[in-house]
């Protein structure tokens, strides 16, 4: 069937003859159908085009075709869901007068997949000029963080050209180079991140294909002197690495900190852990930003240096015994506060034994008047004696209690039955709360 395929090509399309027409009359694109599909989409602005041929290309390593792969699918098959990674559109499926082409073939290889359309054998019909027409979908498993493809000329044997026909003569159209994002090169990119109430930074880690990462270096700077970089630990993708043979984080009072890995000093039978290659966002370090002294809060912008340290800790990514120079993201701006994270809690559990009962009651009375072994408790969780959370701590907070207990009063506003957040706007926080 391939053989056939690029015979009737070449008889239908006299493939080399180029007529007057340029490439500016014919057009292929690609478009993303879904999040892991593509369509093959034609136009033209002449009249009389009798079909088209063309290749999509992708890396087998990146993408494929699934079960398709090796098969080849004649009009009856590609327009009737025989490979269920390819779809006929409408547009083809009633190109001649309702009815699909006298002749439509699909090759699918592992790198590819190749289309052939003659509209009719007999001549007797050809389309119109057109602004859009779908060729072809086609569905992927992807392998990769996202898909590339673009329109090839070497699938097939023989290799199937990219052309429209037009009066027996083939014309070479103009093609999007490509569809997709270009592949990642190696680079390393700053984020912000919440812990626990605080801002910290994440180190990232985009990675190319066949390029694994074994180790790292680089220096983080900020510019406040109120800030100081508390301390820098092991990102998530190291520890799913197995961890780092060798950290070493070293803070520079003032100026931020250097960091220095090597995921593996020692091969088990010769193979390397690594963070793997073609892999976007790895978190390979977290640094912990405080106060430099006293209370309060300040702001600094933090972002990569290679000035830091005696000698400087050059910024870079070592790749099988050879280093990298990363491409290196934008600094970003971190707030540093003194306060401490606000914790969850259970409103009305103001004793803190995990239950909403008359102690509670009692606990937040004996508060109220200086006293009770509660009263350190719910001096570092306000909130939880708050039970009508009216901003307040007052006599009306144990009463409320006591009617919800016994006289099915109204509800305890959340959070109640679980621990949980302060609702957004509550007047009292909770700086320590004992969750069961």
């Amino acid at each position: 069937m391939r053989e056939a395929l690029g015979f009737v090509l070449a008889l239908a399309g006299l493939a080399g003859v180029l007529g007057a027409q340029s490439p500016a009359d014919f057009a292929l694109r690609l478009e993303p159908a879904g999040t892991t599909g593509a369509l093959v989409v034609g136009s033209w602005t002449i009249d009389g085009v009798q079909g088209w041929s063309y290749g999509v290309c992708h890396d087998p390593e990146h993408a494929s075709l699934g079960d398709c792969v090796g098969g080849s699918y004649p009009v009856t098959e590609v327009c009737g869901g025989a490979c269920p990674r390819l779809a006929c559109p409408t547009d083809l499926r009633t190109i001649k007068n309702g009815a699909p082409p006298d002749f439509n073939t699909v090759n699918v290889y592992a790198n590819g997949v190749v289309q052939g359309v003659v509209l009719d054998f007999l001549q007797a019909q050809t389309l119109p000029m057109t602004t859009r027409m779908e060729l072809l979908r086609m569905e992927y498993d992807l392998r990769a963080p996202w898909l590339n493809l673009e329109f090839c000329a070497t699938l097939g044997t023989p290799t199937i050209d990219v052309v429209f026909v037009v009066g027996g003569q083939s014309f070479v159209p103009a093609v999007q180079e490509k569809l997709g994002r270009p592949y990642p090169d190696m680079t390393l990119r700053l984020a912000v991140l919440t812990e626990q109430g605080k801002e910290a930074v994440e180190v990232l880690l985009d990675t190319p294909p066949k390029e694994s990462a074994n180790g790292f270096s680089f220096g983080l700077a900020h510019d406040a002197a109120g800030v100081k970089v508390a301390d820098v630990v092991p990102g998530a993708a190291v520890a799913a690495a197995g961890g780092a043979d060798y950290w070493r984080a070293t803070v520079i009072e003032g100026r931020g900190a250097t960091v220095g890995c090597v995921l593996d000093l020692e091969p088990e039978g010769g193979v390397f852990r690594v963070l793997p290659a073609f892999t976007l966002g790895q978190q390979i370090a977290v640094a912990h930003f405080a106060l430099a002294d006293g209370a309060g809060e300040a702001a600094t912008t933090v972002g990569f240096s290679g000035a830091l340290g005696e000698p400087p800790v050059e910024i870079l990514v070592d790749v099988a015994g050879e280093s990298r120079s990363p491409f290196l993201g934008d600094a970003v701006a971190v707030s540093v506060s003194s306060k401490p994270p606000a914790a969850d809690f259970i409103r009305g559990d103001a004793n803190q034994d995990g239950k909403v009962n008359v102690a509670d009651a009692v606990a937040i009375l004996r508060a109220l008047f200086g006293g009770g072994t509660k009263l350190a408790m719910i001096e570092a969780c306000p909130a939880s004696a708050d039970v009508n959370d009216d901003g307040r701590l007052t006599v009306s907070d144990a009463t409320y209690e006591l009617a919800y207990l016994f006289r099915a009063g109204p509800p305890i506003p959340a959070p109640f039955g679980a621990c949980g957040p302060a609702p957004e706007g509550s007047a009292l926080g909770c700086e320590r709360f004992r969750c069961p």
